[in-house]
């Protein structure tokens, strides 16, 4: 972006709530690639870009996020970090209403299996809820086909959020590596575990 674009990006006098100018620019992800001279393939979930700013005053001051001073980070007339972290995020469509999945689990009590279903958790693009994580391993003894566990896409990785609605307490899995989402093949990985019972857990979904 040139010292123009950006000036013409920002000049917005007839602004609805100051009088100060004000304005908006952006930056699509193709231009932050190309400037760096990478592609879509070198980046991965987790990754960021780095946007830093500099500001120079009429006196010829320059302002950074490595120098700037309370009256610039977040004044009234001014107001500026300098520098905005942008994650890199993926579109995460892992189930819709209608899908259904036959999931099998495995821990220290055997290999079950059980019909579930995969729902995406409200307020949220990126969390997901699977109506029985342990597969049918609590209903074989009794216990409710609703045992919820929460979690989190990003770009194909599965992390761990949290339980939902269940009888148990499910924590974070005892693995260090995330769990999976192969959309090729419609299979979902997840690791769980229920600390009362020291069950450790590996849930594997196909969706039909």
């Amino acid at each position: 972006m040139t010292r123009a674009d950006f000036q013409k990006a920002t000049e917005n006098p007839n602004h609805p709530t100051t009088r100060y100018l004000r304005g908006t620019f952006r930056i699509s992800a193709a231009q932050v690639v190309q400037a760096l001279g990478v592609t879509f393939a070198d980046l991965a979930g987790g990754d960021a870009f780095e946007f830093r700013l500099r500001a120079t005053d009429r006196f010829g001051r320059v302002f950074s996020d490595t120098n700037r001073s309370p009256d610039v980070q977040g004044g009234f007339f001014y107001r500026s970090p300098f520098r905005y972290d942008v994650p890199i995020v993926c579109p995460s469509n892992i189930s819709t209403a209608d899908d259904v999945w036959d999931a099998t689990s495995t821990s220290r009590f055997g290999t079950f299996s059980a019909e579930v279903t995969v729902r995406r958790a409200p307020n949220s693009d990126f969390n997901w809820i699977i109506s029985d994580v342990s597969a049918g391993l609590y209903a074989s003894f009794g216990f409710s086909t609703t045992q919820e566990g929460i979690f989190n896409d990003l770009c194909r990785q599965i992390t761990w959020v949290g339980p939902g609605s269940t009888q148990f307490g499910l924590v974070p899995p005892n693995v260090e590596e995330p769990g999976t989402w192969d959309p090729d093949t419609g299979t979902l990985t997840v690791f769980w575990r229920d600390n009362g019972n020291n069950i450790d857990g590996t849930t594997v979904l196909v969706k039909r």
